[in-house]
């Protein structure tokens, strides 16, 4: 279970990001989210690591890197088994198939 967002922890979204939270903020240097919202509503902000509390050096912005949320590691998801789809008698998996399509579909 995701243990609750406290300051001075080290979290780290989907997208690699890393932010450390103060409040109910996560600030990193190049601004700030409200963490519960964008954690809600925006999948580039899903959790995928949460540190333990830092104390002393660890607390400055030139740390808040992913070495040292590992370093402090209190939370990872467990992994999750990728998810297979059927096509006629072949089984993929979902990461296989959205590379194949990222080739055909342009932004």
């Amino acid at each position: 279970m995701k243990p609750k967002l406290k300051s001075g922890m080290l979290i780290q979204f989907h997208n690699k990001e890393v932010y450390m939270v103060i409040n109910d903020h996560a600030i990193n240097k190049d601004g700030w989210l409200n963490a519960e919202y964008e954690c809600s509503y925006n999948r580039d902000y899903t959790i995928i690591a949460v540190s333990d509390v830092l104390i002393t050096s660890d607390l400055q912005a030139r740390h808040w890197t992913e070495e040292t949320l590992q370093k402090h590691l209190l939370w990872k998801p467990e992994e999750e088994e990728e998810k297979m789809i059927t096509v006629g008698d072949k089984k993929y998996s979902e990461s296989t198939i959205k590379e194949a399509l990222k080739e055909y579909v342009q932004d």
